[in-house]
């Protein structure tokens, strides 16, 4: 499918992706193995760019022999932990290809799931994966038939049934921040999202936690890019537990007051723009340039993989 403006599709471009970690050098050897197998059988350039957000076990010793054997790893190095959304900040500083990966280790997600996301980044600008590993319960299943009966009789439309169970806490958060900030994704906070670079080309990430994820789709949305979303599994044989989603609104609350009073864009002319029935940010965004973090320290090698 085309892209709705015209854009030229880009799902064969070279691709830059983006991989924060906090003290997990116990997972990084198979994790950086498995992307690095899984870009290179794309047969274009890339790069595996791993940012250290101040860990303290052994992942940099890791990543010193992970180097060795990739040539198109780059890893980068907080002194001290700032938070995911600031490692997403130091990692674009290195960014150079037109498409832009981001995920992480705090979820198992899989490989093989990134194939979908390339199926559909030409006719959209951002597209995400919904965690959809965990079923539906039952009493949601029965909600959204009584409700969806309900909204056919009443106003003539009904909603999708979701593809997975997030957990009642996380989708409470979803349908907020798309009441707040017009968040069109039903899955905000998924770490797994494929962009085009010009995505964030048109403005800064203020958060430094994971609500950094949220604002990047409710900015992208709100200077009108085109936004998808898929579902994607997990990886076999991880327990239940791996698959339960931990949410705390004092992690986000502080980014989420910053970004919604206080929102920045780089473009005026993209932050005046409105989106249907998306929410703006705010009534005066304002523009700013994007600030490398301080204390990073910087080991480049070219770095292959997914």
């Amino acid at each position: 499918m085309a892209h709705p403006d015209g854009k030229p599709n880009i799902s064969q471009a070279p691709i830059s992706m983006i991989l924060p970690v906090r003290d997990q050098g116990v997972l990084l050897d198979r994790a950086v193995a498995a992307w690095v197998k899984a870009l290179r059988q794309r047969a274009v350039p890339f790069e595996l760019i791993l940012v250290d957000d101040g860990s303290q076990d052994d992942t940099a010793r890791r990543t010193e022999s992970l180097r060795a054997l990739y040539p198109e790893f780059v890893v980068l190095r907080h002194d001290q932990p700032q938070g995911y959304g600031a490692a997403l900040r130091t990692a674009w500083t290195r960014v150079q290809y037109p498409l832009v990966f981001i995920t992480s280790l705090d979820y198992p997600y899989t490989t093989s799931d990134f194939r979908k996301l390339l199926d559909a980044i030409d006719s959209c600008d951002l597209v995400s994966g919904f965690r959809a590993a965990k079923p539906l319960p039952g009493w949601y299943i029965a909600f959204h038939r009584i409700t969806n009966v309900l909204l056919r009789v009443l106003v003539g439309f009904s909603r999708e049934k979701l593809p997975g169970w997030l957990g009642f806490r996380v989708h409470v958060y979803n349908r907020l921040m798309r009441a707040i900030l017009g968040v069109q994704l039903d899955d905000a906070e998924s770490a797994y999202k494929l962009m085009r670079r010009e995505v964030l080309a048109s403005f800064p990430i203020q958060s430094d936690g994971i609500f950094a994820l949220t604002e990047i789709v409710a900015k992208a949305n709100f200077v009108m890019e085109w936004l998808d979303e898929v579902p994607i599994g997990a990886q076999s044989g991880v327990p239940a537990s791996a698959l339960r989603i931990p949410f705390r609104w004092r992690d986000r609350w502080r980014d989420f007051r910053r970004v919604f009073v206080h929102p920045l864009f780089h473009n005026p002319v993209s932050a005046t723009k409105s989106t249907g029935p998306s929410v703006p940010l705010s009534s005066s965004p304002e523009v700013d340039e994007v600030v490398s973090p301080e204390s990073v320290s910087t080991l480049e090698y070219p770095g292959n993989e997914a």
